[in-house]
């Protein structure tokens, strides 16, 4: 009952979750190792004197050095696959310069997560959405990448380049936030925080477009071209999706 108590109560936060298991091991010691009830007293001292211990150490000996530049390198890969995706709008010609890059930067950042060394207590609060921003911005490589491959032909070119330049717009704007950069004054900080909500406006805006237009199109019995038509607006959609997930851990991770 103890146990299972101590598991359930990581569903209040990762703080908890965190600390479920040396929580465990406390209460299995204590009832692994016979002792008399006058004995209480002194593990209870022995049980702070080593939690003090052990907080001083994760505190001031583990070093913190070897994941203190994850933040700026998830802010360098956001600024790229900004970068790329400004140029599937405007400068087709530096698409294939723009994807290499932004997979390298990328593909650096993954290997530097799975490589840094966690606190004993493991990852909570920021830490965690900084994990998880990386994956999903793995993820927005790919699909960006995919998209450069794909055929330009859509029934929707202004509305997806609209799309295109907001999603550039806000992984602009969590490269700052990572990167510890605050825009200058109320007006900045309104127009940043509202990057998010016009790039759903726009996603939605222009699958409400596609739906009326494929409506109003003439019948495809050619897989291929039903897939020129409309491949490139749902992995559009898909890369905006993604995009503001990427929004909502950044500021998570810079909190």
């Amino acid at each position: 009952v103890v146990g299972f108590a101590i598991l359930l109560s990581g569903m209040i936060n990762g703080y908890f979750a965190a600390g479920s298991t040396a929580a465990i091991l406390v209460f299995v010691l204590s009832v692994a190792v016979p002792a008399p009830v006058s004995a209480i007293p002194d593990r209870l001292a022995g049980w702070a004197l080593a939690a003090a211990a052990g907080t001083l150490a994760v505190m001031l000996l583990w070093p913190p050095r070897a994941s203190s530049t994850l933040p700026a390198d998830a802010a360098r890969a956001c600024q790229r696959l900004a970068d790329l995706a400004d140029a599937l709008c405007h400068d087709l010609a530096a698409v294939p310069a723009r994807v290499e890059t932004a997979t390298k930067t990328v593909d650096a950042l993954r290997i530097r997560l799975t490589g840094t060394p966690r606190r004993p207590t493991g990852p909570t609060g920021p830490a965690v959405a900084l994990a998880a921003l990386i994956d999903e911005v793995g993820w927005l490589c790919v699909s960006l990448a995919a998209l450069a491959r794909s055929s330009p032909g859509e029934l929707c070119a202004v509305e997806n380049s609209i799309t295109l330049q907001k999603v550039a717009g806000v992984l602009r704007a969590s490269a700052a936030q990572l990167a510890g950069e605050q825009p200058g004054g109320p007006d900045g900080q309104a127009a940043t925080a509202g990057l998010p909500g016009q790039l759903e406006h726009a996603q939605d805006s222009a699958a409400q477009i596609l739906a009326d237009r494929i409506s109003a199109a003439p019948e495809l019995a050619d897989e291929a071209a039903l897939d020129a038509m409309l491949g490139r607006s749902f992995k559009i959609h898909s890369i905006a999706y993604t995009t503001r997930q990427i929004a909502g851990y950044a500021e998570a991770a810079s909190a």
